[in-house]
């Protein structure tokens, strides 16, 4: 993972606090008149301790930066009144936030204790705003992720846009507190080095991106992350799947981008339908800055089951036949098998990929005296997969029994009779005795269906030996 470290000299006081790894991730630009609206989310790591109470964050435009001197536990930054310094360095700040981390969950103030007349950014004027607080990849500390925060600009959108900051936290859960401790001059670059990237459609996806610059060389280096499905960069919970390390940095020029070539997505199931963060370094730069991917969505399904049966042949073994629908982009079929609590492999078949679909037969060794219950798994190419119906199956020499499935049941039925040698007459009785349905069955299994609520007697009769069996069935909505 990308190590960028922006410390500070942590100011005096009781205890000792340190900000790590400021990162930008670019949402929107927006051009307004003579000006440019940013939307971005900013985040950072804060190693804790006993304080931390309240955190301020500041940014200015970089030829604004004032380089508040907080030397002094009351030195608090202003904007209406002059510090223990003489100076109002918050005049011209771009960004104000003050965070409650008093609390297990942060919330935003909407006032500045230390300066009544501070604009803030909070929800109330910014809607969209959100602040979360997760596990960081630093040992110790927590990670901080504000996300939509607006900044307008003046200026045209494709201008080396930069921020200084500073964040400072205080010791106690007053908004007016003394300073604990306190990060200085943070980099925050808005649009250089510039990120993007695209899901690239086909099989199996791909995605690629670009670095480039505006401005000057630059040697930049990068992670890569898939999203863990919360929809925000979270390194300490999102998946890293790639990465260029500091040591081999590549040098980049307003001329000269670097391209990453086309990247397949993880093989697991559902990533294509997940966001994909490149986090981005530059060489002796204190900030990272990110682009999202958006996902590429899901595969279609790469086939559709006409039909699945599973028939025990003998007392060894269970034969399964399935027919498909056209199959494209397909890799396999897994053959699952289920006698207690979970579905286990048991085999795979290559698939065919016959744009007119085909049928499959595989005979599965089976000598369990307990019912059994068979489904195939249809595997696409890029990992994703569906499933067919359940099959059961009744166990070895129990011949004569009949089995329903799923039961009870909502609608529909699957009635598993034994090893069927000759037409057996199906009765479908409901619960006032009157039959209700009559089915000649001359394979080992019956589909029941457009059943209303309620118990009925399913009874098989052997027409050429007159012997009868049953067995109830409960249907429900």
């Amino acid at each position: 993972m990308i190590a960028i470290t922006a410390i500070f000299t942590p100011m005096s006081v009781t205890a000792q606090c340190t900000f790590i790894s400021p990162t930008v991730d670019i949402n929107t630009t927006t051009i307004s008149g003579p000006n440019c609206i940013v939307n971005f989310n900013l985040s950072f790591d804060l190693i804790t301790n006993s304080g931390n109470k309240i955190i301020y964050l500041h940014l200015w435009q970089l030829n604004d930066y004032p380089n508040h001197d907080y030397s002094c536990n009351q030195c608090q930054p202003t904007y209406s009144v002059n510090d223990n310094h003489g100076h109002k360095d918050l005049l011209n700040a771009v960004l104000n936030v003050a965070i409650n981390n008093f609390a297990a969950t942060p919330v935003f103030l909407t006032s500045y204790g230390p300066d009544a007349a501070t604009p803030m950014q909070s929800p109330s004027n910014n809607p969209g705003m959100t602040i979360v607080k997760t596990t960081s990849t630093t040992a110790g500390a927590e990670r901080f992720i504000i996300s939509n925060i607006n900044v307008t600009v003046p200026g045209a959108c494709n201008n080396n846009i930069v921020f200084k900051g500073d964040a400072w936290s205080s010791n106690s859960n007053s908004s007016s507190a003394s300073v604990q401790c306190a990060m200085q001059g943070f980099a925050v670059g808005l649009t250089d080095p510039v990120v993007s990237g695209a899901c690239v459609s086909g099989v199996p996806r791909k995605y690629n991106f670009t670095i480039s610059t505006i401005s000057s060389t630059r040697q930049v280096y990068y992670d890569v992350y898939l999203d863990n499905g919360n929809g925000i960069l979270d390194p300490s919970n999102d998946s890293l799947i790639g990465s260029l390390p500091v040591g081999s940095a590549v040098t980049i020029t307003p001329s000269t981008p670097y391209n990453s070539g086309l990247i397949s997505y993880p093989s697991a199931a559902g990533a294509t339908a997940k966001k994909i963060y490149v986090v981005v370094a530059t060489v002796g730069q204190s900030y990272l800055i990110s682009t999202e991917i958006t996902p590429c969505g899901a595969l279609p399904l790469a086939v559709t089951f006409k039909n699945f049966y599973a028939t025990r042949s003998n007392d060894n073994t269970v034969a399964l036949n399935w027919q498909t629908g056209s199959e494209k982009d397909l890799r396999e079929f897994v053959i699952e098998h289920n006698t207690a609590d979970a579905f286990v492999q048991t085999a795979s078949v290559a698939a065919s990929n016959s744009p007119t679909g085909n049928s499959y037969t595989f005979n599965d060794p089976n000598s369990n005296l307990s019912a059994s219950y068979y489904r195939i798994k249809a595997v696409n190419n890029d990992g994703t997969y569906s499933y067919s119906a359940i099959q059961q199956v009744k166990g070895a020499g129990r011949t004569g029994d009949i089995s329903i499935y799923p039961n009870p049941a909502k609608g529909t039925a699957q009635i598993t009779l034994g090893n069927v040698s000759a037409p057996v007459t199906v009765q479908v009785i409901d619960n006032a005795g009157r039959l209700v349905k009559t089915i000649i069955a001359t394979k080992n299994t019956v589909e029941l269906d457009g059943l209303t609520e309620g118990i009925y007697i399913i009874r098989v009769v052997d027409n050429s030996t007159g012997s009868a069996s049953m067995k109830t069935l409960a249907v429900t909505n």
